[in-house]
């Protein structure tokens, strides 16, 4: 599979790349990581959670955002931080488990 930020600029084009990455750390209170394609996972996520996702004039959507997330689940899932913990204690990010590891 390809690296996330490979794949979004394939999908969006540089300049929503661009803007998502100048964008993460806008709405949370935690830092971004440092590296690219983390950095990219972590404005999805935040985009997802605080539900703001346009980033100037791009395709990027709630529903895209979610989906491109999807495609790189594990490495989103592996982010050392979450945007907000209250947003995935509130469920913000549960999209990404499945619906039978989230009745466990």
């Amino acid at each position: 599979m390809t690296k996330p930020c490979e794949d979004f600029e394939k999908r969006f084009g540089k300049d929503a790349l661009n803007a998502a990455l100048a964008a993460a750390g806008r709405h949370s209170m935690a830092s971004p990581p440092p590296d690219d394609d983390q950095r990219l996972l972590f404005a999805l996520l935040e985009m997802v959670d605080w539900e703001c996702p346009e980033y100037g004039d791009t395709d990027l959507t709630m529903e895209n955002s979610q989906s491109f997330l999807l495609r790189h689940r594990d490495a989103a899932l592996a982010l050392p931080e979450p945007p907000s913990f209250l947003g995935m204690f509130a469920g913000a990010y549960s999209f990404l488990i499945p619906a039978e590891e989230q009745s466990q």
